[in-house]
């Protein structure tokens, strides 16, 4: 394996242990919130609706920092030093959220600074990585730094059990400092990948041309596409998902059973990679949208829990293959200069389709049946209609290439 493969594949391996970290405090802020918030005097009803405002700051944010990631790339300077310093500070807001006692401003302070600081390690690390990485690699870098995310999703209902009577103090610390301990680590990365490849090794196609309106029409469609796809998994795996377990299996039993969506997201993100790099990330996105309609459809009709847990976890590769190819995508967008402003943007896509879900839930629309039923078939509508407008967006990319 020559250095310029090899580095970027460890720096992705690296990558993927710092997003599960910071996944895991993220797992831990929403386990012990309504704790904290109780401490501070806040009412459990605002629980909710911080949730909302925290997923508008992060949709905003993420837009902020990933056109600041390719600022700092076009003034040649490296991203892991600043992508340190704001980590920080994240991590300083979020070690002290324990200790802020019964004083609900400096609570909602302390969870401010973290929501507006804790995007440096969303968008501007995986622009680091694919400033070094050859195209063809991306698809395979990206499933690895997935795998970080995943496997923390998967932890999470298991964490809520082991830290029910944990003081909060303790797994906050230890968190934090882990996480900024191995963030430190990426300015060593960011120089090992530089000095590997300066820049991303063996390519002679063009930079994606974004000028053009058919080409503009193919970004529209796909960030279309990505949050009907990002709300239908939303509404899938955290409104029905639970529900349609319960009616075969005790309460007991949902943390062996919640799972095994992300078990299927892991485990299909590897063969979906080789996939993109082959067929290319829209027809994998448009296939995992077409399979995932089919079987978001199966877990509401299936008979056994055999056959529900088989549908999960379907459904789950479907959303993992999705990923990798919406990865892929944002990437391939924004080639060698504007990688930070399409990660930006899909993970602030990502962040406003949490904050649809979770504002359905706050609001209370889900107790009318017209709504309950639309959301337990919506999901399977709403992944046919994104395999949809990847096809419409694969066709505007076609037409702009024969214009070309």
């Amino acid at each position: 394996m020559s250095a310029a493969t090899g580095v970027p594949r460890a720096a992705a391996i690296y990558l993927g242990i710092v997003q599960f970290l910071f996944a895991t405090t993220w797992v831990l802020y929403v386990i012990y919130l309504p704790a904290l918030a109780e401490n501070a005097g806040i009412g459990k009803h605002w629980i909710p609706w911080i949730l909302v405002a925290d997923q508008v700051i992060i949709a905003v944010m993420d837009v902020i920092t990933g056109f600041w990631a390719d600022r700092v790339r076009a003034g040649l300077a490296r991203l892991g030093g600043w992508i340190l310093a704001l980590s920080g500070a994240s991590c300083i807001a979020f070690i002290a959220m324990p200790f802020a006692g019964a004083s609900a401003t400096t609570l909602l302070g302390l969870i401010l600074i973290w929501g507006l600081t804790s995007s440096a390690l969303r968008a501007p690390p995986w622009a680091l990585l694919s400033r070094y990485a050859a195209k063809p690699s991306v698809p395979w870098l990206s499933t690895l730094v997935l795998t970080g995310t995943a496997l923390a999703a998967a932890l999470a209902p298991f964490l809520g059990i082991a830290l029910r009577d944990v003081d909060p103090r303790v797994p906050f610390a230890l968190s934090t400092l882990t996480l900024l301990l191995t963030v430190g680590g990426l300015v060593f990365v960011e120089r090992r990948l530089a000095a590997a490849a300066p820049a991303p090794a063996g390519e002679r196609e063009p930079v994606h041309d974004l000028g053009t309106p058919e080409a503009k029409r193919e970004v529209a469609l796909y960030f279309a596409a990505l949050l009907v796809m990002a709300a239908s998994f939303q509404v899938h795996f955290a409104l029905n998902s639970s529900e349609l377990f319960l009616n075969f299996a005790d309460a007991s039993q949902l943390q062996y059973l919640m799972p095994v969506f992300w078990i299927g997201f892991n485990i299909m993100m590897f063969p979906a990679s080789g996939f993109v790099k082959r067929f290319g990330a829209f027809p994998v996105m448009a296939a995992g949208s077409a399979v995932a309609a089919a079987a978001t459809y199966a877990t509401m009709i299936a008979p056994t829990l055999d056959l529900l847990v088989a549908a999960q976890f379907i459904a789950g590769g479907c959303w993992g293959a999705v990923n990798v190819g919406a990865f892929t995508a944002a990437i391939g967008f924004g080639r060698k200069s504007r990688e930070g402003a399409f990660l930006g943007g899909l993970f602030a896509t990502l962040a406003i389709a949490s904050f649809l879900r979770i504002g359905a839930y706050t609001g209370n629309i889900e107790s009318s049946p017209a709504v309950g039923k639309f959301l337990a078939w919506g999901p399977s509508w709403g992944w046919l209609l994104a395999a949809l407008l990847v096809i419409a967006a694969m066709l505007a990319m076609r037409r702009a290439r024969h214009a070309a």
